[in-house]
């Protein structure tokens, strides 16, 4: 097994310090709820509150402005027009986008039902209708740059450059500690072993691959092909061989004379 390389400390380090910002920031916020609160929810933060329906008359400044209601309330409609003089002038159309959105920390849901845009400052009239009585029911209104302000009090930047920061270094180092275990995984050499188990007990001696090469072949050459695979090979008959000189002795001597006359028909030609 090779040696296992130095494992890189910073991503682990990155880790600690991301994790100690996040709970430093979210420990601030808990610390600083009130303040948050004061921020986000129009019951503290609105610089207009309408109640009970019916119809006011508010110099609103420019900017976008936006009007909430409580979540039950949600039925409360709202249409605002200029003031020209003693007269009432055009209706003015819903379109701004905003930042602000209202909530709260006790669990209190607020729902917006329309966002104004106000291109210089001027009197409008609102009107104000509920499905039914309009009793107890408070329509409230902030201007998005009034909340912005309040948002970036020193205080509240410092507290979410931590949590955020802080949010931002915990997966950073987990990615980056992942990659560098990848890095420095240790390479074991058994695991690169060119034969397994099982191909080593099927491999065989030079003489057991002879022997299945010359059976095979053999095998071959007894096939006999058909129409004569049912036919027995001729026997062959086994010759002597003879060394020497091809001329055989003769048995005839002068006291074996040959008993016929062929010999006397051998000399004459």
């Amino acid at each position: 097994m090779q040696p296992e390389k130095n494992a890189n400390v910073w991503p682990r380090r990155l880790l600690v310090v991301g994790s100690v910002l996040f709970l430093i920031g979210t420990i601030m916020y808990f610390n600083n709820s009130d303040l948050m609160n004061d921020i986000v929810d129009p019951r503290k933060s609105a610089e207009h509150s309408l109640e009970d329906g019916g119809i006011h008359t508010l110099t609103l400044g420019e900017g976008c402005w936006i009007f909430s209601v409580l979540e039950e309330n949600s039925e409360v409609t709202v249409n605002l027009s200029e003031i020209n003089g003693s007269t009432v002038g055009k209706t003015l159309d819903k379109k701004c986008r905003a930042d602000y959105a209202p909530q709260s920390t006790d669990g209190t849901i607020f729902v917006i039902i329309g966002k104004w845009e106000i291109n210089q400052e001027k009197e409008v009239l609102i009107e104000i209708d509920c499905t039914g009585n309009c009793l107890g029911k408070t329509v409230w209104l902030n201007e998005n740059s009034v909340f912005i302000s309040d948002f970036t009090q020193p205080l509240m930047v410092v507290m979410i450059t931590i949590c955020c920061f802080g949010a931002f270094l915990i997966p950073l180092g987990l990615v980056l500690m992942i990659i560098n275990r990848s890095k420095t995984q240790p390479i074991s050499l058994e695991s690169q072993s060119p034969l397994t188990e099982i191909d080593a007990a099927e491999m065989k001696s030079t003489d057991e691959i002879f022997a299945l090469i010359h059976g095979a072949i053999h095998e071959t050459e007894n096939e006999v092909p058909p129409p004569f695979s049912g036919l027995t090979p001729p026997k062959e008959t086994p010759q002597k061989t003879q060394s020497g000189s091809g001329n055989i002795a003769s048995n005839i001597t002068p006291n074996n004379p040959p008993v016929d006359d062929s010999w006397k028909n051998w000399d004459e030609s």
